[in-house]
């Protein structure tokens, strides 16, 4: 995605490409692995797909149903992925799973590890 608007509530699938100046309005879908050319509008309550992406149908209130699901799976998914691989550096995460810090803290000690700020 690069120089485009997606609204809040907008979704794109996995793998989609949506180029410059389209704009995905609140409540709208793009596919997985859909090829949104430039300067497209995909309105609300839409959904696109293809490559390159067109109109296919409209979206229904269990569409809706399973895009509100899927949001909240994918985020706590991504909570317990980063609780269990990530340790955090200052304001950046740096991607070290908990055994290479474990090491880490082995090997630097106790006062030196706290004050890279991991934990």
């Amino acid at each position: 995605m690069d120089a485009c608007t997606l609204q809040t509530g907008s979704f794109v699938g996995m793998g989609a490409v949506v180029m410059d100046g389209v704009l995905v309005e609140t409540g709208a879908m793009i596919a997985a692995g859909a090829l949104v050319t430039p300067g497209k509008v995909v309105r609300t309550g839409q959904l696109w797909a293809g490559r390159p992406a067109q109109f296919m149908r409209a979206l229904t209130e269990a569409d809706y149903g399973t895009f509100r699901y899927t949001v909240r799976e994918y985020v706590g998914l991504g909570q317990r992925y980063r609780a269990d691989h990530l340790i955090p550096h200052g304001f950046q995460w740096v991607g070290l799973v908990r055994s290479q810090a474990r090491r880490m803290h082995m090997r630097l000690g106790e006062a030196q590890f706290l004050q890279l700020g991991w934990r």
